[in-house]
């Protein structure tokens, strides 16, 4: 079978619920984060006879209908009508308020009016835009020393929107993740603090439990801010990603609402989902709090996935610039083509506490001899974020590769880690495609849509490479001289991470598959075969592409051209590809297998391919196929 694929567009995606799941983060850094302890309020005017006037002037703006109004409160317009989607009964002073802009408009008013805490102190966000739409309200003044000190310890002056990049080899984290950094006044972004949304799962959860959770919302999520060099931490030396910060052009009172609305987040809970309401969803809310008329939610109506976040704000210029922070795993392998086999073999044993520090003295090349410390210093960082070395240990040896690389004159990388391709300039996450092509019955016509998120074939600028992650998946033909048109191939879900190892690192490459296609049937025809497929194996290759892997392939079919109409096939596949030049690559595969119970030859298949990207969001693909 040959296929020319005409087109294959991608789009931005609505959202899909399947981005990763994270470890609920406390606001535990504030002390002000626990239930505020406020001062009365001051002496003012007695405003109860007053509130209803100023709920009247209220109404008369139609406050309630502002599209502000509704960002601070989480409304949606959905299938079912007008909802707010924090679940928490505690984020709203009316009982209807969930439900009704109108009703909780009303009740914050009167609490302002009384100068009531809870309305002043927790929902501060709320507070300050009423003030500035009812000037003449006269609202008494109410001090909230918690929220007070809050501030001062933040210091809100900007925000950075952070995307660490997916997990090369974590299913929970292939998507990437979406959080807030606010900024400090000055050039110091460490000193800053993350904000993002997390589901609290339960580790005692099965994985079947843990995904019909996620995918109905068995999971409360909560907001959480932590110091930002510990999200660095965890990010790029724990898990080994990238981090991509986009800083924001928001000016410091912008980057102060944003702050006093992630305060009004505080202790409430929302249903997590993994295909809309996820962690990237939620935190454009933020945004829209810190500048009105900014709408970035109103963009998805079905999913939504960390990179169409990205995509969304970038297209929406909130983008000043765009900073890369490597995570410790690109590091050492940078600085590990300074060194050659030995060299780096040594320092892996100096790592491990195998040979001392002073061994590196037999490297004659300064800049060898450096690298090849430093790698040993971050291999053991690795190995202690790892849990593989208890502190002391990991104090020990780490510090004694800090002084022997201190003594190293002339040894100074001068080569700064190159920067991949950033996500925003990467293929958006669903796509479109449209083939021609011809098989044993003639010419054919096929049509296919993925919502999300992106395949091996697919160009790996901004993602990488290597991984794939797609959902509902489908490809239906149709042969013109037949006027048939029928389902070629449906895959519910389809997940692969070739990661390459290398002298440093030693990852398993994995794929798993759920889904059905067409294959030759005994009668000549070809049948649909539903199938849940995966395979464990090894791959070499290099961080911009090039890639060669071979696995154990297992299949699970079904279909009445087996003998018993269902039976397992056990075997093994070869495949690899390469990058030809920028947005240019090619591969192919051979997979053999045999099947348990039915006879007849081992099955066989052949595929080879090519794709070149034509524009940002278009690709042509040449694909060969028995």
């Amino acid at each position: 079978m040959i296929a020319f694929a005409l087109a294959s567009v991608f789009r931005e995606g609505a959202r899909p619920k399947a981005a990763r799941p994270f470890l609920l983060l406390a606001f535990g850094l504030l002390a002000g984060f626990a239930p505020p302890g406020n001062a009365p309020a001051e002496a003012g005017p007695d405003l109860a006879t007053d509130c209803g006037p100023v709920r009247q002037r209220a109404r008369d703006l139609e406050l309630a209908s502002d599209p502000y109004w509704a960002t601070l409160l989480h409304h949606r317009a959905g299938w079912f009508g007008q909802r707010g989607l924090v679940d928490d009964p505690g984020f709203y002073l009316s009982p209807d308020g969930k439900y009704d802009l109108a009703a909780e408009l009303d009740a914050t008013v009167s609490a302002l009016c009384r100068g009531a805490p809870e309305a002043a102190c927790r929902f501060p966000a709320r507070a300050a835009w009423l003030r500035e739409r009812l000037p003449d309200a006269g609202f008494p003044a109410v001090a909230c020393p918690d929220l007070d000190a809050a501030l001062d310890r933040i210091d809100p002056h900007g925000a950075t929107l952070v995307f660490p990049a997916a997990h090369p080899n974590g299913p929970a984290s292939m998507f990437g993740h979406t959080l807030v950094r606010i900024d400090p006044a000055g050039d110091a972004p460490l000193l800053g603090y993350g904000v993002n949304f997390a589901a609290q799962t339960d580790p005692d959860d099965l994985a079947v439990t843990y995904v019909v959770k996620g995918l109905f919302g068995g999971y409360p999520g909560y907001y959480g801010i932590l110091p930002y060099y510990d999200k660095v931490e965890e990010y790029s030396d724990i898990e080994q990603r990238d981090l991509w910060e986009y800083r924001l052009d928001l000016t410091p009172a912008e980057a102060r609402r944003l702050t006093l609305h992630a305060w009004e987040l505080k202790d409430t809970w929302s249903r997590y989902y993994y295909f809309d309401e996820n962690c990237s969803y939620n935190v454009l809310f933020l945004l829209e709090a810190a500048r009105p008329g900014v709408r970035l939610t109103d963009a998805y109506p079905l999913w939504v996935s960390p990179p169409d976040t990205v995509f969304q704000v970038w297209d929406a210029g909130l983008v000043d610039r765009v900073v890369f922070r490597p995570s410790l795993a690109r590091k050492i392998r940078h600085r590990g083509r300074a060194l050659d086999d030995g060299q780096a073999a040594l320092a892996r044993r100096m790592a491990a506490g195998e040979a001392p520090p002073s061994a590196a003295d037999a490297v004659a090349d300064p800049r060898a001899r450096a690298a090849a410390l430093d790698v040993a210093a971050d291999l053991v960082q690795v190995a202690y974020v790892g849990k593989a070395l208890d502190e002391a240990t990991y104090r020990r040896r780490f510090l004694s590769l800090l002084a022997a690389r201190s003594r190293v004159r002339g040894g100074d990388d001068p080569d700064p880690v190159p920067e991949p391709e950033p996500p925003h300039r990467g293929h958006r996450t669903a796509r479109a495609g449209l083939a021609a092509g011809s098989d044993r019955r003639g010419g054919f016509a096929d049509l296919s849509f993925r919502p999300a998120h992106h395949g091996l074939r697919d160009p790996d600028a901004g993602y990488v490479p290597g991984s794939e992650i797609a959902f509902a998946d489908f490809t239906a033909r149709v042969h013109p001289e037949e006027g048939a048109v029928a389902i070629e191939r449906a895959d519910l879900l389809r997940i692969a991470s070739l990661s390459p190892r290398d002298r440093f690192f030693r990852p398993t490459s994995w794929g798993v598959r759920f889904g059905s296609e067409r294959r030759p049937g005994p009668a000549g025809g070809r049948d649909l075969v539903a199938l849940g497929s995966g395979l464990v194996g090894l791959t070499g290759g290099d961080e911009d592409g090039t890639l060669g892997y071979a696995a154990v392939y297992g299949e699970a079919a079904a279909a009445p051209a087996l003998r018993r109409g269902v039976d397992v096939g056990l075997g093994g596949l070869l495949g690899g590809q390469a990058v030809l030049a920028r947005g240019w690559k090619v591969g192919g595969q051979v997979r053999g297998y045999g099947y348990l119970w039915t006879g007849g030859p081992p099955p066989v298949a052949v595929s080879a391919w090519q794709t070149v990207r034509v524009t940002g969001q278009s690709a042509v693909e040449l694909s060969v196929r028995r």
